[in-house]
């Protein structure tokens, strides 16, 4: 994954409780916590492997984690895997120094995004269940990006919010609602393309004979 992708990580490192800035994996984490909120390598919940990354908030204090992260003209996507509880919501902002992304997952576990103005996009995820979250199509120069659920498009060619320097050439995530939990895992960035290859057809199979 990390040779693979622009950034990568599974969070298959560290110990149960260590501060995801302890960056053992392929991205490298800030902290953004308060109180007794945490963002920590979690054993107790996992996609694929045996750890995942997660957001604990007290109550009070919306724990975050941001990775560095430039805002390009070229097209990209962040992908992850996301398990949330029933109280947690999730944030993901990326900007530049003028314009960012902001796409909220909210405590009825609908999706939405803001440019100024919230918009439902008509999704939910589930509660308690790994889902696959993309957002993709990021394009700073159209000042654009698409939402998609579990390989399904949600939101097509939504536009960012203009004119907010906040999260200036990073990725952030964080949890605002409630005491709750979430769970991140297989964190993706990578280049995108609208039309993926396809091939008519893969021909004959030729064999070699001594």
């Amino acid at each position: 994954g990390i040779d693979t992708f622009i950034s990568f990580d599974n969070f298959e490192w560290g110990a149960d409780g260590d501060l995801l800035s302890t960056s053992g994996g392929g991205i490298t984490w800030t902290d953004i916590i308060a109180g007794t909120s945490r963002d920590e390598i979690d054993t107790g919940q996992f996609w694929g492997g045996s750890k995942s990354a997660r957001l604990y908030r007290d109550g009070t204090n919306n724990p975050a984690c941001q990775m560095v992260r430039a805002a390009t003209s070229n097209a990209y996507a962040i992908r992850l895997r996301v398990r949330k509880n029933d109280t947690a919501t999730l944030l993901i902002r990326h900007g530049n120094a003028t314009d960012y992304i902001y796409v909220q997952i909210v405590a009825d576990e609908k999706i939405y995004y803001y440019d100024g103005s919230t918009h439902d996009t008509g999704a939910t995820v589930p509660v308690n269940v790994w889902f696959l979250l993309e957002v993709a199509n990021v394009d700073f120069a159209a000042k654009t990006y698409d939402i998609w659920l579990n390989d399904i498009l949600v939101a097509n060619g939504v536009a960012m919010y203009v004119g907010g320097a906040s999260y200036n050439s990073v990725i952030r995530f964080t949890n605002s609602g409630g005491t709750s939990d979430d769970n991140l895992d297989d964190v993706i960035v990578r280049n995108w393309t609208v039309n993926e290859p396809t091939w008519a057809s893969w021909g004959t199979i030729e064999h070699l004979r001594n």
